[in-house]
């Protein structure tokens, strides 16, 4: 029989009077399903945190190499997102499930320990899309300007954004109440309380994902771009500089038929310049 007086019944999932319940913590696998579910999400996420931590130990070996601090904060987000649900895990256990069910029909929808895991999985992942735009966004404006920017301002821009956009997109559900065990998710974790309301799955999960993924796509392809323009100017200036290598040889240089082609456009559009006493050569080139 239902009891309200275990956590307040604000936090218990309650069936209707009348409806069979069913044993905890899951309504749709056998003992033994849910069991092996439990132990192989364990299993990756722990070999996945391992991992963000061995590779967080290399970036911070190696803590001058440029473009430190952006990969070392992406990996962070991998690292305590992962710490964060190993450890619900393992305190929840692949059997007990103590801090998610009471007695074999009563869900404990909003432990305490539960919320606070959903909180850090849904921070830390929107943490990492928030870097991977950055990471993205400082290959393009490196290529764009062919050279370190300075990296200190940017740094304060990027931390601004990752301390904001995830705050903002984890309070929402939490302060609806949306964060916790849900057993229609079917999934040894907690995260958004989807049967009760999906909205906040959608705009505060899938929707910045997509975002984040677009963003990612779109610097990355705008940065080949840009690349593979650099490489066909550099190409055409150095045969504009008398050098032996001419349009015919491009073959023997490992260069496309389109490079060829581009060059020998380009070609005609190069300006050389030389001072009057002779000591340096100057080569630019004009882009119609």
């Amino acid at each position: 029989e239902y009891s309200s007086s275990y956590q307040g019944e604000e936090a218990i999932w309650a069936f209707e009077e009348g409806e069979c319940a069913v044993k905890c913590p899951t309504i749709t696998y056998t003992e033994g399903e849910w069991h092996s579910l439990v132990v192989v999400t364990t299993a990756l996420v722990v070999f996945g945190t391992l991992s963000g931590l061995s590779s967080l130990a290399y970036h911070v070996w190696n803590i001058h190499q440029p473009g430190f601090f952006t990969k070392a904060m992406f990996i962070v987000g991998f690292v305590v997102s992962g710490l964060a649900m190993a450890i619900f895990l393992g305190v929840n256990g692949a059997d007990r499930q103590d801090l998610v069910c009471n007695g074999n029909g009563l869900y404990v929808r909003r432990n305490p320990f539960c919320v606070i895991q959903a909180f850090c999985t849904i921070y830390f992942f929107t943490w990492t899309q928030v870097w991977s735009v950055a990471l993205c966004l400082d290959t393009y404006l490196n290529v764009i300007y062919r050279a370190r920017l300075p990296t200190m301002q940017l740094q304060r821009y990027y931390m601004a954004a990752t301390i904001i956009i995830p705050g903002v997109i984890g309070i929402i559900p939490l302060a609806a109440g949306n964060l916790g065990f849900d057993p229609q998710a079917n999934i040894p974790i907690c995260l958004y309380l989807f049967s009760e309301n999906s909205l906040y799955f959608w705009f505060t999960f899938y929707m910045p994902t997509f975002v984040a993924a677009i963003a990612v796509v779109s610097l990355s392809i705008a940065s080949f771009v840009k690349l593979n323009q650099i490489f066909i100017e550099s190409e055409a200036i150095f045969l504009a500089r008398g050098t032996d290598v001419d349009v015919e040889d491009f073959d023997s240089h490992g260069l496309s038929d389109i490079f060829r082609g581009a060059l020998e456009k380009k070609a005609p559009q190069l300006a050389v310049s030389s001072p009057p006493d002779g000591r340096s050569r100057e080569t630019s080139l004009r882009l119609d």
